[in-house]
């Protein structure tokens, strides 16, 4: 067995008021054990607003 680590990376991210949130546009790259890239991805997902908390 071995380890992989993935990193997510946030590339882009567009407002759509109308759904009251944005799209946001990702890319991850996932690393062996070695050092060495074995995988790459691109996604896109849709996140709602929300209120801020007070501190």
């Amino acid at each position: 067995m071995g380890t992989l680590t993935t990193t997510w990376n946030i590339e882009e991210k567009l407002d759509k008021p109308k759904q009251k949130g944005g799209i946001v546009i990702m890319s991850a790259n996932c690393i062996n054990q070695n050092g060495e890239l074995v995988a790459e991805a691109r996604g896109k997902i849709l996140l709602y607003n929300r209120v801020a908390a007070e501190v």
